[in-house]
């Protein structure tokens, strides 16, 4: 059993399923995390001058053994419950699917 938040492009490396080898899901806000960079660590050029950066979107990887369908579906069942909520989320079964439930979730708020 695992939950790591990871970048999304670590799905997409070419070794990823290989070494994983779990069935899992992914969990991502709509709204991307903002990451700060420490005060003592020497700022890279695609951080902002107030320590903010969002270099690449990171989703929740989740494994739970053989409960980890069981476990989506009731956390998309909790996640419907809290759509009035304004942290809001999405599941899916991969990465492509995470990102495409983000855009339809956005294009719903136009």
């Amino acid at each position: 059993t695992f939950c790591l938040l990871m970048p999304n492009w670590v799905a997409r490396k070419k070794n990823y399923r290989e070494l994983i080898q779990a069935d899992m899901f992914y969990l991502s806000p709509i709204k991307p995390y903002v990451y700060e960079m420490p005060q003592w660590n020497e700022r890279p050029d695609h951080v902002g001058e107030n320590g903010l950066t969002k270099p690449y979107l990171s989703s929740w990887y989740i494994h739970a053994g053989t409960h980890t369908d069981q476990l989506q579906q009731k956390l998309e069942q909790h996640l419907r419950m809290l759509s009035n909520c304004s942290i809001e989320w999405v599941t899916a079964k991969t990465i492509k699917g995470l990102k495409w439930k983000i855009q339809k979730h956005q294009k719903r708020r136009l």
